[in-house]
């Protein structure tokens, strides 16, 4: 090979999982708005238009994943981005040149 990455069984289970966590509107949505700012379920709901319940959902599946990361403050979870790997996919996939 000339240098290039090939991934192994699990790095292409890994990046499998990430495009189908990606594959839904809300999603995507949610990891857009938290690419901008961290942001509170109430905030991310009242923004992406829907339930609180339907985002806490979404949000446990990107937790899972480390493609989101929370902070408790008081009894609110903040959440953000799960870090640089996650960031550099988002720019990526969402922000045009």
């Amino acid at each position: 090979m000339d240098g290039k990455n090939i991934l192994d069984e699990e790095g292409l289970l890994k990046l499998s999982e990430l495009f189908q966590l990606l594959s839904d509107p809300t999603r995507i949505r949610i990891v857009n708005m938290l690419y901008n700012a961290e942001m509170c379920v109430e905030d991310i709901a009242r923004e992406a238009g829907k339930s609180q319940s339907l985002v806490s959902h979404h949000l446990s599946r990107l937790r899972a994943r480390d493609i989101v990361s929370a902070r408790q403050d008081g009894k609110r979870s903040f959440y953000r981005l799960g870090g640089q790997r996650i960031e550099r996919i988002v720019e990526l996939l969402f922000i045009s040149d």
